[in-house]
């Protein structure tokens, strides 16, 4: 039997962060949607050695932070853009962004750890809540 499996991803709603983190309405009297990250939870294993592989080597390297920032940037954007709906994509840059924001410094460190709470419990077997 071939068994297909298709890229899983699992919706964060930013609002989890904080409820003001939400879309403006399409149109003038909608209801405003939470911004939401989907997070790819079954990306293969050679995808998640890659970052772990690349965290080693950022803690060892004493010089180049910024090439492992980029490396990273790509790593989120990559898990972070797997849903069918390109408008949630994101790029590297947008990781970049959001990563050196002043404004919320504490989103992004959320929200990287949430992906790796999501990838763990798929990757134990979780059901999705």
């Amino acid at each position: 039997m071939n068994l297909l499996i298709p890229k899983i991803t699992r919706p964060v709603p930013l609002t989890d962060y904080a409820p003001e983190l939400v879309a403006a309405p399409v149109t003038e009297g909608a209801a405003t949607e939470p911004i939401t990250v989907h997070v790819w939870v079954n990306p293969p294993r050679a995808l998640l050695d890659e970052y772990w592989n690349a965290v080693e080597a950022a803690q060892k390297a004493v010089a180049g932070a910024g090439e492992w920032n980029g490396f990273f940037a790509d790593w989120y954007a990559q898990l972070w853009s797997q849903h069918p709906d390109s408008a949630t994509h994101w790029t590297a840059q947008a990781v970049k962004t959001l990563a050196a924001s002043d404004t919320d410094p504490a989103l992004y460190v959320w929200l990287v750890q949430k992906s790796h709470e999501l990838i763990a419990a798929h990757r134990r077997g979780e059901k999705k809540r």
